[in-house]
């Protein structure tokens, strides 16, 4: 059995032992400090790692906070990120939910590329851009890997008043009265880098990467939301 799935398996047992802050804690709370929806020593304990060396980093901008934390060592390391966006009513949260974790299919992904390319080109026209080539280039192989792969959300249930799971990105979206959480986590190896390093080739590895570790990728980033959502009020 490989490491990582070893310690996904662990990860499982150690959430029903794990101690959590016995306090509950409201919406404000986190959007005032966007780390404790991941605290230091929750990552710690459910990803079997030392506290002492994890590295956490908050990012707080008008409506939206972010906390990221990182571990790194010789064969694996430890990602996650959380955020949390306060709407001025539970209606407006419910209409950013909908949108936010609508599904689109490949066809529907490649006709919005095509808009976007329409734009960009007319915004060039318009202001005369000075772009090279090369950025032209780079432009559009951003755009046609990045919609190259449908967008694809399945429902989770018992996290906040509704809840999807992005089967791509491997981040969770859930909506909370009016605030909008998004939980991402990932314990395991680096993504392997592609032979050619262009942003193409790029974009390609980590969409691979991704996929094969979805199934982790998916466990451990539920695990670590519902260490939030049973402390929430």
């Amino acid at each position: 059995m490989q490491t990582t799935t070893i310690r996904t398996t662990l990860a499982g047992y150690v959430l029903a032992m794990l101690a959590l802050p016995a306090t509950a804690i409201d919406l404000e709370t986190l959007a005032d400090d966007p780390c404790l929806m991941t605290p230091g020593a929750t990552v710690a304990e459910l990803f079997d790692v030392p506290e002492a060396e994890i590295k956490q980093r908050e990012l707080k901008m008008k409506r939206r906070q972010m906390c990221t934390t990182k571990w790194s060592g010789a064969d694996h390391a430890v990602f996650t990120e959380a955020r949390i966006e306060i709407m001025d009513s539970q209606e407006k949260a419910a209409k950013r939910f909908k949108s936010r974790t609508r599904s689109a299919s490949r066809e529907e992904m490649a006709a919005a590329a095509q808009i976007l390319r329409d734009k960009m080109d007319a915004a060039d026209k318009t202001n005369k851009s000075q772009k090279s080539d090369s950025a032209k280039r780079t432009e559009n192989s951003i755009i046609g890997a990045a919609s190259q792969t449908p967008i694809e959300f399945e429902d989770v249930d018992a996290m906040g008043d509704e809840a999807r799971f992005d089967l791509g990105e491997g981040k969770l979206v859930a909506r909370q009265g009016a605030a909008i959480i998004t939980i991402e986590a990932y314990s395991g190896p680096g993504m392997p880098i592609p032979s050619k390093r262009d942003v193409k080739s790029m974009i390609k590895a980590d969409r691979e990467w991704r996929q094969d570790t979805m199934p982790a990728r998916k466990q451990q980033t539920l695990q670590l939301a519902e260490t939030l959502f049973k402390r929430l009020k």
